[in-house]
């Protein structure tokens, strides 16, 4: 009875014991426990310079009559896209968003009146030398556009940042599984999973519209500060776990 028992404790321990390295060492990999694994999570983390920069451009025109309010927003639109030509932006990256003519109402009288027609014209521009951003967005409001606004910055090549912060993010994996197997005095094996977690992509940096009497002709080109973009990536990888030989 007393060896009956011996045996059912030792068995008991052992379970135990698993249990244990299963909780502080072991990984789930599709639904399946691995309880002899070691399995980390991994960070990369990359500062990078725009190249891009975008901005909406506006061009509002208003009169009584519907016709003279959209031909007049016609040549405006026109002149600015010429003006953009000119500072080396070429067709693909000018973009009509919306285009819109409604009528306007003086809402201070019951009933409103009418008092006129607005047409406007929205475009959207990519600006590939951010260093000429300013410059370029001044011209375009000298040009006669109404307003500048949701000027934002990103990077061209994404993919191959976004391919650098996964490899860092791989590599602070297998330094923390060296890291926790060496404190657990044992050796980290082969791998037996990667689990990427794609973060959600920065949003870009938006900063204020500017309006088309900010600076009048002959001044300082409106200065535009870049900021460093992060690109970051997460892994999750399990190792086998391995032993020293008695």
């Amino acid at each position: 009875m007393k060896r009956a028992f011996s045996a059912a404790m030792a068995a008991a321990i052992s379970i135990v014991t698993l249990s244990i390295a299963g909780v502080a060492m072991g990984a789930s990999v599709e639904g399946a426990p691995l309880s002899n694994a070691i399995t980390v999570t991994g960070t990369g983390e990359l500062k990078v310079k725009p190249d891009i920069a975008y901005a909406t451009i506006q061009l509002v025109t208003l009169d009584r009559v519907q016709t003279t309010a959209v031909a007049n927003n016609a040549t405006k639109t026109q002149g600015v896209i010429e003006v953009l030509r000119r500072s080396q932006i070429a067709d693909r990256d000018i973009e009509t968003q919306w285009y819109t003519v409604e009528p306007s109402y003086d809402y201070r009288t019951t009933p409103a009146a009418l008092v006129g027609y607005q047409a406007s014209n929205t475009i959207k521009v990519t600006l590939r030398d951010v260093s000429k951003a300013g410059l370029i967005l001044d011209k375009a409001v000298a040009a006669g556009a109404t307003s500048v606004s949701g000027i934002s910055f990103d990077m061209s090549d994404r993919s191959k940042n976004e391919g650098l912060a996964l490899i860092e993010a791989i590599r602070n994996a297998r330094a923390k599984a060296d890291l926790v197997a060496g404190a657990a005095g044992v050796h980290v094996g082969r791998l037996l999973s990667v689990d990427e977690s794609t973060p959600a992509r920065p949003q870009p940096i938006l900063f204020a519209a500017r309006s088309a009497d900010a600076a009048p002709g002959g001044a300082t080109p409106t200065p535009i500060q870049t900021q460093e973009l992060t690109v970051s990536a997460s892994v999750v990888i399990s190792y086998a776990i391995e032993y020293d030989r008695p």
